[in-house]
């Protein structure tokens, strides 16, 4: 947060780029002046203001700021802080006043005793309100053209760069007065409107495409990428060769060898490797084809229970029965795909896979739907006797995409119908909030929002406007769009699983939950009825938001794979198995991030699906038996070598 701006050439910062990084920061557009507007973007920087550019971002960020605690000896930070403000008034402008105001007078308000209150207020709104500007501008600019890792490890030394010495420079104003010299030019107090026209023109001197693209490149660099683990690589003005090998998703190019220079890999995000996965196309679809192909014969020969119908869900890794308790998502979604399969791919237009799917949706409405409440058990004997009822909608959403597509295939009426009551029951229960789920009303339970009634019902819409076109069910859509998007919360930045009604942050490890794989494949129902109905904004905010951000928060950067469950303020998740990587999060990524390819035609789009296929691919796919393993531990081993499960089926 910053008022003050640089000297064309300050004293103070006396340190030099080397060579090789000069010639770096000229390749990528970087000016003269950097260690300047750099500084400005950042001396003041917050965890908070960087989760504007990296959802995941902690103290642990080595963005040197100013220390707030003038009282201190230590005058610069070697990190961005937390800036925590309380929840005591209702907007989060009132109560980042109240921050602001709050510390006026005591040692810790980061700016001395020279500054006026309205000065303390214009200074940390102009620092958030220029950080939004490079994210709506620059930042745009720079996701598309990433820097090169060496401009990068050179922005990231910044006691060699003089980007430390720049933000010294500022802390030891602080100190001895108002910084507010702006240009080397004396500004007045900030006491009226002529005063403020000042500091207006000053201010904006900061928000030129130049100054603007220098902090946006800085940012990525400290955010968005792996380069952190070159950084012992970089050897300050010497003359060597430095090769990195490929991990994760880095991808080698033509080395060469230039004496004197520093020779690194570039990443996947940049345009070869973006060429690389077009080119790759035709590979993935042959692997996913044989991988599909090699799946549905795995649960064709294993699963099919020939005495009761149905299927046996509980198959080992080599497809034996280990459990014949049933589970009603996973029946329901194996008749789906049966059904799905035949509808859609030519080469599983197969009378005996159809016939699997109608004896399986047959068990359903023989067994499990209720026929008085239409509600449905989440677990069942191997004859179809209820074991559990979950209170909540789900088994009932997956019975409906079982019956309805297996209307699609047969013509059959009495699916179709079935399929229209119970979707009628479905809208009862969520317009009555739950009411006839069998949740008790306890008096301690705040109402909430949760990001899967939303996703869910955006997804049975979608299926039986496949089933049939003619079925309106716009407000219902109209309420689960405005549902889903009450779950973008911090500017945007992250999606909360759970949000109060009226779409606010709730408080505890509860209202902090993000489920990176939960988020992606809301991301991609919401892209699909983006595409329908042809609204450019919700396509945005749906690849950007739900997509593209959680999937940067989730990818765990040390072993590769999306993490199970996040805590939005790095604290550790409550749920044990959240550093676990699961199979269906990974296929939802894959899902979302080659639909948002096909509407963008944006090659990094593809760059992500290239990274998430190549580590399913790696680790998932058991490529003897057939199908995938589930549960991955945290550095991608196998936790549990099971093909089915009560949670895991087709």
């Amino acid at each position: 947060m910053l008022l003050l701006a640089f000297t064309l050439c300050l004293t103070t910062v006396t340190a030099a780029p080397s060579q090789v990084c000069k010639e770096a920061f000229h390749n990528a557009g970087i000016s003269a002046r950097y260690n300047e507007t750099i500084a400005h973007a950042i001396h003041s920087m917050t965890v908070e203001g960087l989760r504007m550019f990296n959802p995941m971002a902690t103290e642990q960020n080595k963005v040197p700021t100013v220390n707030q605690d003038l009282s201190q000896d230590q005058n610069v930070l070697s990190y961005a802080p937390h800036f925590h403000i309380s929840t005591d008034f209702a907007t989060s402008t009132m109560n980042m006043v109240d921050k602001i105001l709050s510390t006026v007078g005591n040692s810790k308000d980061g700016l001395g005793p020279h500054w006026s209150s309205v000065e303390r207020i214009a200074h940390v709104f102009h620092m958030w309100d220029l950080w939004q500007k490079i994210y709506e501008t620059s930042w745009q600019d720079v996701l598309a053209n990433p820097p090169e890792p060496t401009t990068c490890i050179c922005l990231k030394d910044t006691r060699a760069n003089g980007i430390k010495a720049a933000v010294e420079w500022v802390a030891k104003h602080y100190e001895t007065g108002t910084p507010i010299t702006l240009l080397n030019r004396p500004i007045p107090k900030l006491t009226d409107a002529q005063a403020w026209s000042v500091w207006k023109e000053r201010l904006l001197h900061y928000y030129t495409p130049t100054a603007l693209h220098d902090a946006a490149v800085y940012l990525y660099c400290v955010t968005h990428n792996d380069f952190h683990v070159l950084d012992d690589l970089w050897i300050t003005h010497t003359v060597q060769t430095v090769r990195v090998e490929p991990i994760h998703n880095r991808v080698p190019n033509e080395e060469t060898e230039h004496s004197g220079k520093i020779h690194i890999l570039n990443f996947c995000e940049h345009g070869h490797c973006s060429r690389m996965s077009v080119n790759r196309l035709s590979e993935f679809y042959d692997k996913i084809k044989n991988d599909l192909d090699r799946t549905v014969q795995f649960w064709r020969q294993h699963s099919k229970d020939e005495e009761y119908g149905g299927f046996f869900n509980c198959l080992s890794k080599d497809g034996k029965v280990y459990d014949d308790t049933k589970h009603v998502w996973l029946q329901a979604r194996q008749v789906w795909m049966y059904a799905r399969l035949y509808n859609e791919v030519e080469r599983f237009k197969d009378d005996d896979l159809l016939l699997q799917a109608v004896k399986g949706a047959d068990f359903l409405m023989k067994n499990v739907r209720d026929p008085n409440t239409y509600k449905c058990p989440l677990i069942i004997t191997r004859d179809g006797k209820p074991i559990k009822i979950q209170r909540t909608l789900f088994s009932e959403c997956f019975y409906l995409m079982a019956v309805s597509e297996v209307a699609r295939a047969t013509g059959v009426g009495k699916y179709k119908k079935e399929a229209i009551t119970m979707m009628d029951k479905i809208t009862g229960w969520i317009r009555s909030h739950g009411e006839g789920l069998g949740s008790p009303n306890l008096s301690g339970v705040r109402p909430k929002s949760m990001l899967a009634i939303a996703m869910m019902t955006l997804c049975i819409i979608d299926q039986l406007r496949t089933m049939d076109p003619s079925l309106n069910y716009d407000d219902l859509k109209k309420w689960a769009l405005s549902d889903a998007l009450k779950h973008v919360q911090r500017n945007g930045t992250v999606i909360l699983e759970t949000t109060t009604n009226d779409g606010k942050e709730m408080s505890g490890s509860a209202g902090r939950l993000m489920i990176p794989g939960h988020s992606i494949e809301a991301g991609w129902f919401l892209l699909t009825e983006a595409t329908h109905s042809d609204n450019k904004d919700l396509k945005k905010v749906a690849i950007d938001s739900f997509i593209v951000r959680p999937f940067e928060y989730g990818w765990d950067r040390e072993n590769g794979g999306l993490f199970y469950f996040l805590d939005v303020d790095g604290w550790c998740p409550v749920q044990l198995e959240w550093d676990m990587k699961l199979w269906w999060a990974h296929n939802e990524a894959l899902i979302a991030f080659l639909m948002a390819y096909k509407e963008t035609k944006d090659p990094t789009h593809l760059d992500k699906f290239a990274q998430i296929f190549d580590y399913c691919y790696s680790h998932f796919v058991d490529k003897e038996n057939g199908e995938w393993f589930g549960y991955l531990r945290k550095d991608g081993s196998v936790s549990l070598d099971f093909k089915g499960g009560p949670w895991k089926g087709t």
